[in-house]
């Protein structure tokens, strides 16, 4: 657990918080869009039966 959390700190260390910012941002987006096709993908499935 300890190796875990260390290794963790390294890979983090080693990244700029704006660049783990902005990966996480993308992701937060990435998903967001994805989440609204889906939706509106079944809504309008759901409707066209």
């Amino acid at each position: 657990m300890k190796k875990l959390v260390l290794s963790l700190n390294v890979i983090y260390d080693s990244l700029d918080n704006i660049s783990v910012f902005r990966l996480v941002a993308v992701f937060c987006l990435v998903s967001l869009i994805l989440t609204f096709f889906i939706l509106s993908f079944q809504f309008i499935w759901l409707t066209s039966i």
